[in-house]
C-alpha cells in the first residue's frame, strides 16, 4: 500500500522541478512494484519499453533497468534474450551492460539459460573480469542457481585458468558464500571447496565462506517459526 501510494503520487515519469527525494522514492517504489507484478507499474514499464524497442538504451537512465526486468519478467523469451546479449555485446556503456546482465537473469526458460551459458566463454561476448556480474545475478536467482552452479563447479579449471591472476577470482568462492542458505547447499559448497583449501590464494575465502553460510543455515533454522508467526498477524 505505501508503495502504491508513492506510485500514484509519482507516477513513473520524473517531472521537472521535483525534489531528488521524489526521484529516489520513486525509483524504490518502482522496484518493489515491478517485482510484485503490480499491473499499473507492469504496463507503464511494457509502455516505455516498446516506445525505445529500437534502441533500448535510450530508454531513460534512471528507469531504464526497470524497465529492462520488467520486460524479460513479462515476455522472457529466448529472442528478448538474445537481444539482451546483443545489446551487451555492441553497448560502450559499462553502467548499461551492468543493468543488462542484471535484466538478463530474471529470465525463467531453460533454453535462455542454455544460450547465456553457452555465451559465457567467448570472450568477445563476456570479458573474463566482468565474469562474476553473470555469475553473481545468475546464482542469485532461484530458477538458474543449480544449474549456474554446476556449470561453475563444472568449468572451474577453465574460470580459474581464464582469470588469472584477476582480483576477480575471489568472487567465484565469495559469491556463492553470500547467497546459499540451505543446509544443502552448505554441504555442497564444503564437497566442493574444502579440497581446494591447499590454495593458500583462496584457502580463508574458503573457510569464512563455510562459516558465513553455516551462520546463515543456523540463524534461519533459529528464527524461521518466530518469523513465520509473526508474519502470519499480517
Amino acid at each position: 500500500r505505501q508503495f502504491q501510494n508513492d506510485f500514484e503520487r509519482l507516477g513513473f515519469d520524473a517531472k521537472d522541478g521535483e525534489s531528488d527525494e521524489d526521484e529516489m522514492v520513486r525509483q524504490t517504489a518502482l522496484s518493489y512494484l515491478i517485482q510484485a507484478d503490480y499491473q499499473p507499474a507492469v504496463l507503464a514499464a511494457a509502455s516505455v519499453f516498446q516506445a525505445h524497442k529500437e534502441n533500448i538504451e535510450s530508454i531513460p537512465a534512471s528507469v531504464r533497468v526497470l524497465v529492462l526486468i520488467n520486460q524479460m519478467k513479462q515476455e522472457d523469451s529466448l529472442t528478448l534474450v538474445e537481444d539482451y546479449v546483443n545489446a551487451y555485446v555492441t553497448t560502450n556503456d559499462s553502467n548499461f551492460r551492468r543493468q543488462l546482465t542484471q535484466a538478463v537473469s530474471y529470465l525463467k526458460n531453460q533454453e535462455g539459460l542454455d544460450y547465456v551459458l553457452s555465451q559465457l566463454k567467448d570472450k568477445h561476448v563476456v570479458k573474463p573480469q566482468d565474469l562474476y556480474l553473470w555469475y553473481m545475478n545468475f546464482l542469485s536467482k532461484s530458477f538458474a542457481q543449480e544449474t549456474v552452479w554446476n556449470w561453475a563447479k563444472d568449468n572451474w579449471d577453465w574460470i580459474k585458468a581464464a582469470l588469472g591472476g584477476d582480483m576477480s577470482f575471489d568472487s567465484f568462492v565469495n559469491i556463492p558464500a553470500s547467497i546459499f542458505k540451505t543446509q544443502e547447499r552448505l554441504d555442497q559448497y564444503i564437497a566442493f571447496f574444502e579440497p581446494q583449501t591447499s590454495d593458500k590464494a583462496l584457502e580463508r575465502n574458503i573457510l569464512m565462506g563455510i562459516k558465513t553460510i553455516a551462520a546463515r543455515v543456523n540463524l534461519i533454522e533459529k528464527e524461521k517459526a518466530a518469523v513465520e508467526s509473526a508474519l502470519k498477524d499480517y
